[in-house]
């Protein structure tokens, strides 16, 4: 069973603005994991987050080295954000995670998507619309989920065959 450790970032509010003027290095991994959460705010101008993730999605050695930034970018112009803005009423936030090998693996296109999977299938997102990412039965796998992964399940594991 491959086992994996996510270091997850602090929640940036998904505007382009705010993700721009980030501070948060984690924006300019080639190699990661990420997810969109809404978070309600609360009368004492505190955010309280959404019980689940919206979605789930992973960058991996893109084409010129495009980063998690380069991907959130995209989302802009794709289905997501209207998405959103149909089926969320709260503020949408961004979290990235690192991904921290247990051994001397190295990050693969394959690894990759079967952490993306693993993730989606045991925390549900609910704007996850892609079959085979929510029911996914791929390799052997278990993420320890760390820094602040919530509302992800801390554990997160995926027996094969």
């Amino acid at each position: 069973m491959t086992k994996i450790i996510i270091d997850w970032s602090e929640w940036i509010e998904n505007t382009s603005y705010s993700i721009e003027n980030s501070k948060n290095d984690y924006f300019d991994l080639t190699e990661a994991v990420y997810m969109y959460v809404h978070a309600e705010k609360q009368p004492d101008n505190i955010y309280m987050p959404g019980k689940q993730p919206l979605y789930i999605g992973q960058v991996y050695k893109r084409q010129n080295n495009e980063t998690v930034k380069d991907r959130i970018y995209e989302h802009f112009n794709d289905q997501l954000p209207e998405y959103f803005e149909r089926n969320c009423a709260y503020t949408v936030f961004i979290k990235i995670g690192k991904i921290i090998l247990q051994n001397s693996e190295t990050i693969s296109q394959e690894l990759i998507e079967n952490i993306e999977c693993c993730l989606i299938n045991t925390n549900q997102p609910l704007c996850e619309i892609e079959e085979n990412k929510v029911n996914y039965h791929g390799d052997s796998i278990c993420i320890e989920n760390i820094g602040k992964y919530r509302p992800l399940a801390h554990i997160c594991a995926y027996k094969g065959n």
